[in-house]
Order: structure tokens, then C-alpha cells, then sequence
């Protein structure tokens, strides 16, 4: 956010300061409803969350893409808000370790994606009780509207964050640099609950499955991406 010999803000600080209390509370209340995890799946979404982050890319100002969320919400979907607690974390230290944040941002992106997947789940639980885990229609219409309600959280923690650090209006920062992600997170949220179903129907070999088709995707998007940033040319505005 700002370089680590200044001090932040006072309304960022105070920002980052609730956020993290109110992530905190979400850890807290996820102890409370901590049971038996499937730890094989929990062990293959971080593995896919891990490599995620490390192989992120940037293809927008203040953006980059990644697959992680789409761990966390499948985890979400499976395990509840103990999943999405687990796979944050994994997240988080992953992204650390890859890319050595500040660690006032660590802990803000951190906290905003286990308040992000806490609305996921606060959403899709209460409308899908009744659903069979193998069969993805009648969870389609809740993975949706857990994944605007995700999107909704992220992008707004986002757009404060970044209007408090840079000074624009929160409003510019939203519809210019995170508006367009609307689209990416409900797909995102739709394809954690193919994950999942795959999981539920054919065990680590459906995941894989799943997986296939997005990591050649994945691949052909960073490909692309690297080679237009490092082929176009910088043109400099003179002041």
C-alpha cells in the first residue's frame, strides 16, 4: 500500500484495522462449526490455490488474475466457512512468499478474501441446504448469487482501500478498475461448483478433469498477456 518507512493513512490504518477485526471475528466463529474436513480435497485446492498465486498475471491496472478464489469458494461450498478459513490462509502465505507484499497489505488482502468467502457462504449455504452435492443445477442459481455477494464484498473493501491510498473517488476507483470483474467472479463461482460436483461425483480424478481444460486456458491468457506487455510500446506524456 505505502512504502514500508511511511506510516499509513489514518483512515486506511483505520480500515485495515476493521477489516481485520471482522476477519478475526469470522475465524472465530468458524471454530464454532469446525467438524471432520475432507483433508484430500482441502490438500488438492491448495495445491491449486498455491500454484495460483505464484503464476498469477496482471493483465489491467491494479488487477491480477487468479484462481485462488475459485479454491476458496469451492472449499466454501464443501466445507462451510472452515473451508474458506483454511484455504485464505493458504492464499495468503502463498502470495507472501511469491511476491513479499507489504505485510500491512498481506493482511488486508488476507482479511478481505476471508470476509469475501464468508459471503459467499453466508449466501449459497441458505440456498442450497437441500442440494444433492453430485448434481450442479439446482446449486447454480445460489453459486451465483453467493458469487455477487462475493464480488460485491471484495470490490468495495478494494475500492476504499485504494481510494484511501491514492486520493481518487471511491466511485472512479470502483467503475474504472473493478467494476469489470463482475462477469470473471460469478464465472468463477459457477466453475467452483463444477469442481465440486466433479469432486463429489468422481473423487481427485473429476477435479482433475475439471482442472484440464482451465489450466491450457490459463496458460494460453498468461502466454498471451506477457508477450503484449513486453511487446508494446511505452508512450510517455511529457509534463
Amino acid at each position: 500500500m505505502t512504502a514500508n518507512h511511511l506510516p499509513l493513512p489514518r483512515p486506511l490504518a483505520a480500515l485495515v484495522s476493521a477489516v481485520s477485526l471482522l476477519a478475526l471475528f469470522v475465524f472465530v466463529a468458524s471454530l464454532s462449526v469446525w467438524n471432520d474436513l475432507d483433508l484430500a480435497f482441502l490438500a488438492a485446492l491448495i495445491v491449486i490455490t498455491v500454484t495460483s498465486e505464484i503464476y498469477d498475471f496482471s493483465p489491467f491496472k491494479n488487477s491480477a488474475v487468479s484462481i485462488s478464489i475459485a479454491a476458496i469458494l469451492a472449499a466454501g461450498i464443501l466445507e462451510g466457512l472452515p473451508g474458506v478459513v483454511v484455504l485464505s490462509i493458504a492464499a495468503a502465505l502463498a502470495d507472501f512468499v511469491a511476491h513479499r507484499p507489504q505485510t500491512v497489505k498481506a493482511l488486508f488482502n488476507f482479511s478481505a478474501m476471508l470476509l469475501t468467502g464468508a459471503a459467499f457462504v453466508a449466501v449459497f449455504s441458505p440456498l442450497s441446504e437441500s442440494r444433492n452435492e453430485s448434481e450442479w443445477l439446482p446449486g447454480f442459481g445460489p453459486a451465483v448469487a453467493g458469487g455477487c455477494a462475493a464480488f460485491l464484498v471484495n470490490s468495495l473493501l478494494l475500492a476504499f482501500a485504494i481510494s484511501m491510498e491514492t486520493g481518487r473517488r471511491f466511485s472512479r476507483v470502483w467503475n474504472e478498475d473493478l467494476r469489470w470483474a463482475l462477469g470473471p467472479y460469478v464465472v468463477l463461482c459457477i466453475f467452483s461448483l463444477f469442481m465440486t460436483t466433479a469432486y463429489a461425483r468422481w473423487d481427485i480424478p473429476g477435479l482433475v478433469l475439471v482442472l484440464l481444460p482451465l489450466s491450457t486456458i490459463w496458460l494460453v491468457l498468461k502466454v498471451y498477456t506477457g508477450r503484449i506487455q513486453t511487446t508494446t510500446p511505452v508512450v510517455r506524456v511529457p509534463l
